[in-house]
Parts: structure tokens; C-alpha cells; sequence
């Protein structure tokens, strides 16, 4: 690895996943545990990077309004010269792979420092559309911005600094599925639920206020208040989101309903990657799901 190299850390999507879409507010932070740098090619997964970005770099180098901002003329040479993205970011985990490329470009390429926050969540959703048809650029700007955002339904972005908890023995924690995922297929799935007015009047009246409010006892560090939501997110979910729950969670979520010593909810579209769990006891939890590895992410 080239010490020098900055990293370009995962993210993660606390709260708001789909009701984001239905103009809900949403938490995102950066996850330091996987990054990304730059690097020259040395290796297979070297090569399969430098590929994917010259196929990137073409793409791009015709676009007028992005070539504005980042030059992409130097990012195919420095490509083309055997530049890559070395990784440790799961691909397919929700957690930002196409995110801190996109941000690492920018970066290293950008020809001016005077964008605002919104306008870089622009150029970020034109960079990250390559890989997934449309983006919202958000995840791009917080491996980029490296703060926590939160995300307004007035399209309002307020950075937060990293809420500190109190270390009680409780935890916000990862739950590793091992089944990678696409994000469209559940995306266009919720989309399709929507149109139903029972569904959507549920998502609107149940779980955009529980989302909400998570969020709000999230950000006063409200260790009580915040298990109880997510706890209330979790149960609608998992009636609610159930093609969303790969099948080898389904058990651990229903006990974890039932005995109310954890929480588990989607991480993200769901379907596979990582899911999000929350405890008050996380040696009791860990005890309980030891058939699954769990990733600590803090305190709480």
C-alpha cells in the first residue's frame, strides 16, 4: 500500500432507507473499518480496477457540463499509465464502493474548490449514475465530505459531527449476510409497492414518523428513545419489507423481536450486504447471533 495515498472511507445509511424516497429525512455517516486509494497496478485486481476505470474514463470525456468540474483528460492518462482504485470496500454491501471511487475522482481531479454543497451532490449523482443508472450523489459526498449528514425533505444537507455515545455496553453493530445485492431491483420493487394506497398510506403514517424521530434521538444521543424506534423500524419491516430480508436473517430478526434484546433493521436497499443491528447488551447480542459475524460500529 502507498502510505502517502489518502483514503476514501465506506459509508453507511443509519436511517431513512426507502422512506428517503418518500421525502423523509435520512442519517448517513462515514464507516473508517473499509476504504479505498489510490494505487498502480500490481496484481489481477489491479488490472480489473484500471479496466473498469478506462471503460469510466471514456464514458466521461465527451461530457461538456462535467468536464467543467473534474479533468478528465488527466484521469484517462494517469489511467492509461496503470492508475487504480485498490479497495477494501465490499461491492454490493451498501456501503459506498461506487461512492468513494466517485469521491476519490473528484478529488484527486476537480478544477475548482468553490462548489457548494449542493452543486457537489450534483456532479457526484452524474459521476456515481455510471454504475447505477441514477444516483443521488449522497453517498459520494459523505465518503467525500467525511461527516456525517443528515438529509432534509426540503433537499436541505445539514453536516453533523459524529454523534459520541456513552459506553453503557450497548452497540450499534453490522450484520455481514455474505449475499452481495443490487440496489434497482429492490428500489424499483418498493416503487412498485407504493402505488397501493394502503402501503403507501402505512409507509407515510407508520414508519416515516418512526424514521424520523430515530433520527431526531439519534442526534441527542438518546440512547432510550432511539432503541425504541429502531425497534418499532424493525417490526415494520419485517412486515412490511419482507423481499427485502434475505432468508438466513429471518429467524435472528424474529428472535431478536421477540425477546427485545436487539434490534435488527435493513442497512440500505437490504436484500443481501450488511444489515443494521442495535443492542443495549452487545456481549449478550454477539452471544446470541454467534452464528453471524457482527462488526461493532460504536458505542451507544
Amino acid at each position: 500500500m502507498n502510505r502517502k495515498e489518502k483514503r476514501y472511507h465506506a459509508k453507511l445509511l443509519l436511517f431513512g432507507e426507502y422512506t428517503v424516497i418518500r421525502g423523509s429525512k435520512a442519517l448517513a455517516m462515514p464507516y473508517p473499518q473499509y476504504f479505498g486509494f489510490w494505487d498502480r497496478v500490481d496484481g489481477e485486481a489491479g488490472k480489473t480496477s484500471n479496466r473498469i476505470l478506462k471503460d469510466f474514463a471514456l464514458h466521461f470525456l465527451g461530457n461538456t457540463i462535467l468536464r467543467k468540474e473534474i479533468n478528465f483528460t488527466q484521469f484517462a492518462l494517469e489511467v492509461e499509465n496503470g492508475l487504480f482504485f485498490n479497495s477494501t470496500i465490499l461491492q454490493g454491501f451498501g456501503i459506498g464502493s461506487s461512492g468513494a471511487l466517485c469521491a476519490a475522482i473528484y478529488d484527486r481531479y476537480k478544477t475548482t474548490d468553490n462548489l457548494k454543497i449542493e452543486e457537489l451532490k450534483q456532479v457526484f449523482a452524474s459521476l456515481e449514475s455510471y454504475f447505477h443508472g441514477s444516483s443521488s450523489g449522497a453517498d459520494p459526498l459523505i465518503c467525500y465530505l467525511e461527516k456525517m449528514l443528515v438529509f432534509e425533505s426540503t433537499n436541505a444537507i445539514q453536516p453533523h459531527p459524529i454523534i459520541e455515545f456513552e459506553d453503557t455496553g450497548g452497540a450499534l453493530f453490522l450484520i455481514n449476510t455474505q449475499q452481495p445485492r443490487k440496489t434497482g431491483p429492490f428500489v424499483n420493487l418498493f416503487l412498485e409497492k407504493i402505488k397501493s394506497s394502503v402501503y403507501k398510506k402505512a409507509i407515510e403514517e407508520e414508519l416515516t414518523p418512526y424514521n424520523n424521530t430515530c433520527i431526531e434521538a439519534y442526534l441527542k444521543a438518546d440512547r432510550n428513545a432511539l432503541i425504541d424506534r429502531t425497534r418499532r423500524i424493525s417490526k415494520f419491516q419485517f412486515t412490511h419489507f419482507q423481499e427485502m430480508i434475505p432468508s438466513p436473517i429471518i429467524e435472528i430478526w424474529k428472535a431478536g423481536m421477540h425477546n427485545e434484546n436487539y434490534s435488527i433493521k435493513l442497512c440500505g436497499a437490504g436484500g443481501g450486504g450488511f444489515m443494521i443491528g442495535i443492542t443495549d447488551n452487545f456481549e449478550k447480542t454477539k452471544a446470541a447471533i454467534s452464528h453471524f459475524d457482527l462488526e461493532f460500529v460504536h458505542h451507544i
